[in-house]
């Protein structure tokens, strides 16, 4: 399990490095679907990791993480879809002298041993129920709605989601093996597992709708338009956005000397003509 008191202190990394971070997230994009991959570094034998398996679990702050999402192209690389966010509502604090009562605690701290307590004479492969599976399978049906009219990034969050609430509900399962001994994950396990997963979905929109549109510059619409047709004319595109023809020449030769334009990933509004700089 990796642990951070800030997520940022790992995610970071990749943005600190961003020529190291397309390899590195690959290893992590591996060990989310327990695939076999080699670590290789430099003086010392290559290693294989086999069935690899890693926990992270972190806190961040929602103005950092809105960095990471646009950065490195973590939003569509289907990386950041791999993580389940908690978002809660931060309603207004009020004293409060009472302190958490320690029977909860203890109450934790005897499902942890508990569970801890296991031994290899419990271990022991697991199904789904009949149950179970019949609910999963309606969620999962319900995910493949949702995925195939979403737009690219939420298409990824649905696609996770059929596996998460999988690993998720066999999470349940371990912590209720103190209680209750089965040899399949319930349908109590499966319906614990959903309704995490919707929370977890609906945080993730919930962070997401905070996170404000890139503006356009008027500039670079200009030079998209040059990049799909360098032979459009530029008395008629000069005359359209209200610019001179020479500096629309200008934004025209730039493209052809540095092939810049605007990026595929970026939409436009009528107010992105209007409102936004040169």
């Amino acid at each position: 399990m990796k642990k951070s008191c800030k997520i940022f202190s790992f995610t970071g990394f990749f943005i600190a490095y961003k020529f190291v971070f397309p390899a590195e997230r690959g290893h992590y994009l591996s060990i989310f679907s327990n695939e076999t991959f080699s670590v290789n570094r430099k003086n010392d034998t290559p290693l294989l990791i086999k069935k690899p398996f890693l926990n992270i679990v972190g806190t961040v702050q929602p103005s950092v993480l809105e960095g990471i999402f646009q950065r490195n192209n973590g939003e569509t690389s289907g990386f950041m879809q791999r993580f389940l966010f908690l978002f809660p509502e931060f309603p207004e604090r009020k004293y409060n002298p009472q302190s958490v009562d320690t029977n909860i605690l203890q109450m934790y701290n005897n499902l942890i041993n508990s569970i801890l307590d296991l031994n290899e004479d419990t271990t022991f492969e697991t199904t789904l129920s009949p149950d179970a599976e019949e609910r999963y399978k309606e969620y999962f049906s319900q995910c493949e709605k949702s995925r195939m009219r979403s737009d690219d990034f939420w298409a990824s969050v649905y696609s996770k989601a059929e596996i998460q609430v999988l690993r998720i509900a066999l999470t349940v399962k371990l912590a209720r093996l103190a209680e209750i001994k089965s040899a399949f994950v319930e349908v109590e396990d499966i319906e614990c597992a959903v309704e995490m997963m919707e929370y977890f979905i609906q945080s993730l929109r919930k962070f997401k709708a905070t996170i404000p549109k890139p503006k356009i510059r008027t500039s670079d619409l200009i030079r998209g338009i040059f990049m799909e047709n360098p032979q459009a004319n530029q008395s008629e595109v000069a005359r359209m956005f209200g610019f001179s023809r020479p500096y629309v020449n200008k934004l025209a030769k730039s493209v052809r000397l540095t092939g810049y334009g605007y990026s595929s990933t970026q939409t436009f509004t009528a107010n992105d003509y209007g409102e936004n700089g040169v």
